[in-house]
């Protein structure tokens, strides 16, 4: 074999490494893209659910214009914090999470408890 094959089989040899690299990198970044398309998904179908409610729609802007914007934007931050908070501790919690709500339900006035 002379110089400049060798010198051709190890560059071809160094190309098929660089696209193996590649793929493997176009599949993870697919996985990662399709993760949060997955999730961005879930948004457009919970906000038609929300459209097509024009109850809701209206309700939400009687809100808006009842409390001010700044005031429901700070309510709405707060109240994001609250739920992640509680998913959170619900999961360290696992298989007691339904014990607790038991607890709580219990804890309610008797024309609020909901029996199911």
């Amino acid at each position: 074999m002379s110089a400049r094959q060798r010198e051709l089989a190890a560059r071809r040899e160094a190309l098929r490494a660089e696209a193996t690299l590649q793929r493997e990198f176009l599949s993870s970044a697919a996985v990662d893209l399709q993760t949060r398309l997955v999730s961005l998904d879930r948004g457009i179908a919970i906000a038609k659910q929300v459209v097509s409610k024009p109850l809701v729609v209206a309700g939400g802007v009687a809100l808006i214009a009842l409390i001010g914007p700044r005031r429901l934007l700070g309510f709405a931050s707060r109240s994001a914090f609250v739920v992640s908070a509680g998913r959170k501790v619900m999961g360290m919690l696992g298989k007691s999470a339904p014990a607790i709500s038991e607890v709580v339900r219990s804890r309610l006035p008797a024309r609020l408890r909901q029996s199911n």
